[in-house]
């Protein structure tokens, strides 16, 4: 990547106070949740533009702070940037903070970027009136190139490939996408140190954000990761992962979670992982999150993915028909998910499996041969989530040409996290609103009950369970198990050990 001289270039990076509910509760639910860890887009983003020789800050809302507060930082800092991340939900809030950074601060330049760009491309500004630009896909080489622009005072914006803007005549233009990155390996680590760490519970616990690929090459037809990252996988040798593993590990940080979209698409490359960290002698732990493919896995990779640290891996499933699962083309079938969990607990690998209701095509039958697959699947956890139609995926196309949408598009995904939301997005004739509200109400019991057992001591967790079916009740448990005194006193007695595994039934 060449370097430029950015001429210390001021820019903040916001991430907006999106006020999301934890994904534990309803939306009904009056707590909102800090995130747990810096956000790893951010730091990516703000440490290649550290090394191009401008000035970054990194302002992060969900910590508690107001307009107040990031009006106080602008003042002081005076960046000649303001960056906004921008996702789907809450975003009438965004757009409003946009607007009213740019009424007050008029000659700053307001730059967004993130998946709700990705997806709603020109609407953004027809929306959001203070934006002056927007990038789409990766963003590190367009803010360099657009940043050097600007900079050296060249207005041919149109030269800037993955950008939109409004020219002086007030039309849209948008720009070519820019060529994704293909030597990972050249990126510089995440400038973490940008945030105020001390305010992340996972990293105050060790807890390191790590991603050592980009791009999915699968077609699931509800997954927006496309629009940003591309289908072609590309991936950072297994001595570059390492080698970063390393870093924050002489840093003091244990814990990782790798949150590729599709970590385990090079075999060997996971082996190579997994056998420099034994040849180093790294104690750390490896969790993977955001799921991989339950096709990917095998014996001989998942015994040296233990011996490596590897401690806890989700199966995205989705579904427990096989008309939905090829509807959806997610290219797996329930037998290999089941035998792929099986594999994983065998070695000592905790295990967690995703389901979705409100695919295409799917019926009330097909969802209730989900609950039975979420039923028989013998994961150690279960996360259950309402389908979310997101604009320029293949979902969106097929809803909008199939089915009815029962909230308005920008309704929804303004809720707080709507994928556990309990109210069906669309309905179909052969699927309709009420059998959706049924059938999601069912799985979000079953999955805060797995939930419940899963992190409560008997006879404590099935009196919660059963108390549990109520929402309210429930949403209280989740405000009252933060709250200091009840986590140095209250949950020893009634909690398991963070992370103990536990047997369920065949």
């Amino acid at each position: 990547m060449e370097k430029l001289d950015l001429k210390e270039f001021k820019v903040l990076f916001v991430f907006p106070n999106l006020n999301l509910a934890t994904n534990l509760m309803p939306e009904k639910a009056t707590r909102y949740s800090k995130p747990d860890s810096p956000h790893y887009g951010i730091a990516q983003l703000a440490a290649v533009l550290l090394e191009n020789n401008a000035q970054v800050k990194v302002f992060d809302m969900r910590l508690g702070h107001g307009f107040d507060d990031l009006k106080a930082m602008i003042d002081s800092y005076q960046p000649d940037m303001v960056g906004f991340t921008l996702i789907a939900t809450r975003i009438k809030m965004c757009y409003a903070m946009i607007d009213r950074v740019k009424e007050l601060y008029p000659g700053k330049y307001t730059v967004a970027g993130g998946t709700h760009v990705a997806s709603f491309k020109d609407k953004v500004f027809k929306d959001c009136m203070g934006l002056d630009f927007a990038v789409r896909r990766e963003g590190e080489l367009t803010f360099l190139q657009l940043i050097d622009k600007i900079v050296h005072g060249e207005q041919d914006y149109e030269e800037v490939k993955g950008l939109m803007f409004k020219n002086p005549e007030g039309k849209l233009v948008e720009t070519p996408d820019i060529e994704m990155i293909q030597d990972l390996d050249a990126m510089p680590y995440p400038a973490y140190d940008l945030f105020d760490l001390k305010n992340y519970y996972a990293w105050q616990r060790g807890v390191v954000p790590v991603v050592t690929s980009r791009g999915c090459p699968f077609r699931c037809v509800f997954c927006s990761i496309n629009l940003t990252m591309g289908y072609k996988f590309r991936a950072r040798s297994a001595k570059s992962v390492v080698d970063e593993l390393e870093y924050w590990n002489k840093k003091g940080q244990t814990k990782f979670d790798i949150n590729d979209d599709e970590f385990s698409f090079d075999r060997k490359r996971v082996e190579d992982i997994c056998d420099m960290i034994v040849v180093r002698g790294l104690k750390i732990e490896l969790r993977l999150f955001n799921g991989i493919r339950v096709t990917d896995v095998y014996p001989e990779m998942l015994t040296k993915m233990k011996k490596a640290g590897f401690s806890a891996i989700t199966y995205a499933l989705e579904s427990g028909s096989p008309k939905v699962l090829k509807s959806i083309k997610k290219a797996v079938t329930v037998e290999q998910a089941l035998k792929a969990v099986d594999m994983t607990k065998a070695v000592g690998i905790e295990t967690t499996c995703n389901f979705i209701i409100g695919h295409p095509g799917e019926s009330y039958e097909d969802a209730l041969m989900t609950l039975d697959a979420i039923k028989q699947v013998r994961a150690d956890h279960i996360n259950f989530n309402n389908a979310v139609v997101y604009p320029g995926t293949e979902l969106y196309e097929w809803v909008s040409q199939n089915a009815r949408f029962t909230l308005d598009v920008e309704e929804y995904l303004n809720m707080s996290w709507p994928g556990k939301s309990d109210f069906p997005f669309f309905e179909t004739d052969d699927f309709t609103v009420e059998q959706r509200k049924e059938i999601l109400r069912k799985g979000m019991l079953i999955f805060r009950d797995r939930l419940i057992r899963t992190r409560m001591k008997e006879p404590f967790a099935s009196v919660y369970s059963f108390m549990s079916r109520s929402d309210w009740v429930y949403s209280t448990g989740e405000i009252l198990k933060t709250n200091s005194f009840v986590n140095k006193y209250v949950k020893p007695v009634l909690f398991r050990k963070y992370g103990t595994n536990v047997k369920m039934s065949s």
